[in-house]
């Protein structure tokens, strides 16, 4: 779940749509095929949402109509979306089973995805899941496989700050 600006909330249905809910109620915005896995909306903007679909980044700058992004990335199957100043960060791979992750980053507004490198692997064995990405205090956290990395630069550079960690579902 998330909410943006204007306090409206945005509902994930894991691997299926999005319900946005206000004061007259709840209606779809996506639906069941677009295939959502993450939703975040800014919360200082109204109406500024993204989802990390199979068809890759879903945005919306008023939290009704989505348009799909997916120039850049080896594959459209995103997992993990998250949004810094104006840098949105998702992690992309060849599908649910995938062997072959990666994570980007890209201007919120266009661009294509920049694949993130300097301090973190070239690929990941698998996902980079689902809320394993996020933002705290200016700082981006990524998680995977028993490892946490931080970025300061918005992706740029990265550097790893815990390992050995049992498997990773969550940061926050």
């Amino acid at each position: 779940m998330a909410v943006d600006g204007a306090n409206t909330l945005f509902v994930n249905v894991h691997v299926g749509g999005i319900v946005r809910c206000d004061d007259t109620g709840p209606s779809p915005t996506l639906d069941i095929h677009a295939d959502v896995h993450q939703v975040i909306a800014d919360p200082s903007v109204e109406g500024r949402v993204l989802a990390a679909c199979a068809r890759g980044l879903g945005q919306s700058t008023d939290g009704r109509v989505f348009t799909y992004r997916d120039d850049g990335l080896h594959a459209p199957y995103c997992r993990a979306v998250t949004l810094t100043g104006d840098t949105v960060l998702i992690s992309a791979s060849t599908g649910p089973r995938s062997t072959h992750a990666r994570l980007y980053r890209s201007d919120l507004t266009s661009g294509p995805f920049e694949h993130c490198g300097n301090g973190l692997p070239d690929w990941f064995d698998d996902n980079l899941d689902t809320h394993c990405l996020t933002v705290h205090d200016g700082s981006v956290y990524a998680g995977h496989a028993g490892t946490v990395w931080r970025s300061d630069d918005q992706g740029g550079t990265w550097a790893e700050i815990a390992s050995g960690l049992p498997g990773i579902t969550c940061l926050a």
